[in-house]
């Protein structure tokens, strides 16, 4: 068969594509990209929104790629706007921060044992507590200051 000169050829994904879904390699990089795809998708539009002042400005101003998809944009505002997804995203951004004591990678068991062996006496949670969340009078990271229980421990002694 032969395309005549000036004519445009179909195009068909098999002539692109030869996906072999037995191939267990290449299922593991088609999920890795879809996720990774996903996740960029979830992200962009969360940075879209946080770009606005409260939820009706961002619902009045979609991205480009959801102009007229009007229905689809508020669906993804009412999830980012949602009790549990608000809750979701703090806990994550603080399970980001840098570590709230100054214990390193010890645990706080070890720290205390090794407490213990220099004081050649036992070490209560409290004053573990000061050894590894204060440093000089003052708390080792806002995290560990805006904590209660933190604040609690660090003012009974």
């Amino acid at each position: 068969m032969k395309i005549a000169p000036g004519a445009e050829k179909p195009i068909s994904p098999q002539h692109f594509f030869v996906i072999d879904f037995n191939d267990q390699a290449m299922n593991r990089f088609i999920e890795h990209q879809m996720l990774s795809t996903f996740k960029e998708f979830w992200d962009d539009y969360h940075r879209h929104i946080k770009k606005y002042s409260g939820p009706k400005e961002a619902r009045v101003n979609p991205p480009h790629l959801l102009v007229r998809c009007d229905e689809d944009w508020h669906v993804l505002c009412d999830h980012y706007m949602s009790r549990a997804f608000q809750q979701h995203s703090r806990m994550n951004k603080a399970a980001r921060q840098p570590s709230n004591h100054s214990s390193r990678s010890k645990s706080f068991l070890q720290r205390q044992h090794e407490l213990a062996e220099q004081r050649e006496e036992s070490i209560d949670r409290v004053e573990l507590f000061r050894k590894t969340h204060v440093r000089d009078e003052t708390f080792v990271s806002h995290a560990a200051e805006d904590n209660p229980r933190c604040r609690m421990a660090y003012e009974a002694h």
